[in-house]
């Protein structure tokens, strides 16, 4: 689609319609670059969305106190087996 929005001249005639054999490189160029960039800044919203979501996640509803995800995070780094066991039941 963006490759045939910058043809100019087509083969084939009447109805069928073959393949392009002139392009405006001026507009191949500006359709793969815009193409580009407008992915480009959708990924960026959509990380600064992903930010912003996950930002404060200790706040969420539901979630437990800090220190227990803390702790849960600190014994999975340093290897113990217990990682996923609550902090008051690893004492």
């Amino acid at each position: 689609m963006l490759v045939d929005a910058a043809c100019i001249l087509w083969t084939g005639e009447g109805d069928a319609r073959g393949s392009c054999s002139f392009y405006d490189n001026s507009a191949l160029r500006n359709n793969i670059y815009g193409f580009g960039i407008s992915c480009r800044a959708g990924a960026i919203v959509l990380m600064a969305v992903i930010v912003c979501l996950t930002w404060h996640m200790d706040k969420w509803p539901g979630r437990k106190h800090k220190a227990e995800v803390d702790f849960v995070y600190e014994s999975h780094i340093r290897g113990q087996e217990d990682a996923l066991v609550a902090k008051d039941a690893a004492l």
